[in-house]
């Protein structure tokens, strides 16, 4: 009963997600997340992490974010793989101006997958670099309202993308 139900759930996430990757269910889970949490802690005056503790928190939020998914989803790690290593072949068989036709369409037409997979990897950067970094991590309010605003930034560019492609083909055709 519990797989009848596991598997009837997966059905449901897969037609809103639209997508079969793992690393991007990871990357959407873990914006969704972040950015309720900035929103609670910037607007709700939630209790805001200091320190480097700001910057590990999230960290370890993607790494039980990641063990929960794998877990969710373990019959696709391996076919994930394989699939990755043989786009990788067919890839490198491309030029580069295929390469960024089809990195553009990707953006167009995944909006949500790529803020998120954007969002994800910049702050990964970010934590990183303020817990390696020479100075003290500030962390706090401040951290979390930057938080917000990257990902305003990054949602507004990946649809300004989607925008302007729209209109050029309404202009100009395909």
């Amino acid at each position: 009963m519990k797989k009848i139900i596991k598997n009837k759930i997966n059905k449901v996430l897969r037609w809103f997600n639209d997508d079969e990757y793992m690393l991007t269910q990871i990357c959407e889970l873990f914006t969704l997340v972040t950015v309720i949490n900035s929103y609670m802690i910037v607007y709700i005056n939630d209790e805001p992490k200091i320190g480097k503790f700001a910057y590990i928190h999230l960290l370890m939020r993607l790494l039980i974010l990641s063990v929960i998914i794998m877990i969710w989803e373990e019959k696709l790690i391996f076919s994930e793989i394989k699939s990755i290593i043989l786009s990788t072949k067919n890839i490198s068989a491309l030029s580069q101006k295929e390469i960024r036709t089809m990195a553009y369409k990707k953006i167009v037409n995944y909006k949500i997958t790529t803020i998120s997979v954007l969002f994800t990897s910049i702050t990964i950067s970010i934590c990183v670099g303020r817990i390696v970094g020479a100075n003290e991590p500030r962390g706090g309010t401040i951290f979390y309202f930057n938080l917000l605003l990257i990902f305003g930034i990054i949602t507004t560019i990946v649809f300004g993308t989607y925008l302007y492609e729209k209109l050029k083909i309404l202009c100009y055709g395909k």
